[in-house]
């Protein structure tokens, strides 16, 4: 189990597995305790095992898992932007 060291953002209470939360002091946890909403992430682009899962996922599935949205597809040149910016035809109803 890797541990790392965090700040707390928030007076956090009482974790029931590092005692009592308090904001501005540091804490070294395991990593797979990391929660965003808690404690500062120890480096800008670090994930946590559980985000990691998550961003895999999304890639593996092409779905939103968690925060992370699928990667754009490589197969279709086709972007919204463009879609949007072509003149709809229109196309008489046959009632």
């Amino acid at each position: 189990m890797a541990t790392i060291t965090v700040a707390a953002k928030i007076d956090g209470g009482v974790h029931p597995k590092y005692g009592e939360i308090v904001k501005d002091n540091k804490y070294t946890i395991a990593e797979e305790d990391f929660g965003a909403e808690l404690f500062e992430r120890p480096l800008p682009d670090w994930l946590s095992p559980h985000e990691q899962a998550d961003k895999t996922r999304a890639e593996e599935l092409g779905v939103t898992v968690g925060i992370f949205n699928p990667p754009e597809s490589k197969e279709s040149p086709v972007s919204q932007e463009s879609l949007q910016s072509q003149p709809v035809e229109e196309v008489p109803h046959a009632y």
